[in-house]
């Protein structure tokens, strides 16, 4: 799990940086670019966590392949085949092979539950419970991933689930202080606090 939400983070991270020096880059040529991640893990459903992140993208589906994201189109058995198809595309263009495919049916077709009604329930739930719904299917995604095969996402699922055993006690080694503010900065850095604090800033 330490290492699933490490990667997450990375990946998170690693895509919102290169974003930001583009953008960066473009603004000092006379260009101005939209923001491409809008904190997605404050999001509170799946769905809202697709529209945070690589927000340029999302619209780019509909409007030019015809393939909707859980939007506000009528369920049809199609929209759900079009989601999922999306989700591989996008999966595939992030990074081919059998991780991103893996990746593209996991998260498409939690996408597609959703889409038939599952998001109506979802929101009904407490605030937190909804924040720890999302973490915890996009962590599992990042490490089908990372994974890199059906055999690794397997295992790594099942250690994860506790079915099989690696040593708990392990991960005390990888805990250092290092480590604790690596973690803690990252958490900060993708939660809620950022804006706050570049209110404070300006304030200041």
């Amino acid at each position: 799990w330490l290492a699933a939400c490490c990667f997450a983070l990375a990946v998170y991270f690693r895509f919102s940086g290169y974003a930001d020096i583009a953008i960066g880059f473009g603004r000092m040529l006379g260009f101005r670019y939209p923001e491409n991640f809008r904190r997605p893990f404050t999001a509170e459903s799946l769905r809202e966590f697709c529209r945070r992140w690589n927000v340029p993208l999302i619209p780019w589906l509909p409007d030019y392949l015809s393939l909707p994201i859980a939007g506000q189109d009528r369920p049809t058995p199609r929209l759900y085949v079009n989601i999922v198809l999306g989700f591989c595309f996008i999966a595939l263009w992030h990074r081919p092979g059998t991780s991103a495919i893996m990746c593209g049916l996991f998260f498409g077709t939690l996408l597609a539950i959703e889409g038939i009604g599952f998001h109506d329930v979802v929101q009904r739930w407490p605030r937190p419970l909804r924040h720890v719904y999302v973490l915890l299917i996009v962590t599992i995604g990042w490490m089908l991933v990372r994974a890199g095969s059906p055999a690794a996402a397997w295992s790594s699922g099942s250690v994860m689930a506790g079915a099989t055993g690696a040593a708990g006690s392990s991960v005390g080694r990888y805990m250092t202080p290092a480590m604790w503010t690596a973690l803690t900065l990252a958490f900060i850095g993708a939660g809620p606090l950022v804006p706050g604090i570049s209110r404070w800033r300006v304030w200041v």
